[in-house]
C-alpha cells in the first residue's frame, strides 16, 4: 500500500450543491419565477393578477383599481394583505418595470422642459 497517492481534495462548490439550493431555496430561480415585466400603469389589477398567475389575490387587493396604485406598496403591505412571500416576491419583480418606466418618462420629461 505505500504506492497509493492521496487524492487532492476540491473545494465544494455550495451554489450547486443539492443541499446549498434545499436551504436557501431563494436562491434557485425557476423559469416560471421570472418577473413578468409590466410597462403600462393604466392596467387593471384584475387583469395585471391575471397576467401573473396570481387570481386568488384579487379580493385582497379590491381596494386598488390600477396598478398605478400599488406601484409604491412596499413588502409589509402586501404581507397585511395577505399575500404569501413567494407570490409578494413576485409582484414586486413584476411592478420594477412600472417603476423604471416612470422614472425614465419623468427624465425625459425633465430633459425636454429644460430644453426650452
Amino acid at each position: 500500500m505505500g504506492n497509493v497517492q492521496p487524492r487532492p481534495v476540491e473545494p465544494v462548490n455550495r451554489r450547486s450543491s443539492i443541499l446549498w439550493n434545499f436551504r436557501y431555496p431563494s436562491t434557485v430561480r425557476r423559469r416560471e419565477d421570472l418577473a413578468v415585466m409590466v410597462h403600462n400603469s393604466r392596467m387593471s389589477i384584475v387583469e395585471w393578477l391575471d397576467l401573473l398567475n396570481l387570481q386568488q389575490y384579487e379580493g385582497n387587493l379590491q381596494e386598488f383599481s390600477i396598478v398605478d396604485d400599488v406601484v409604491e406598496i412596499t413588502d409589509k403591505e402586501l404581507k397585511k394583505c395577505g399575500v404569501r412571500g413567494s407570490h409578494r416576491q413576485k409582484m414586486a419583480n413584476s411592478l420594477l418595470g412600472v417603476r423604471a418606466k416612470r422614472r425614465q418618462s419623468m427624465n425625459l420629461e425633465g430633459k425636454s422642459k429644460s430644453k426650452i
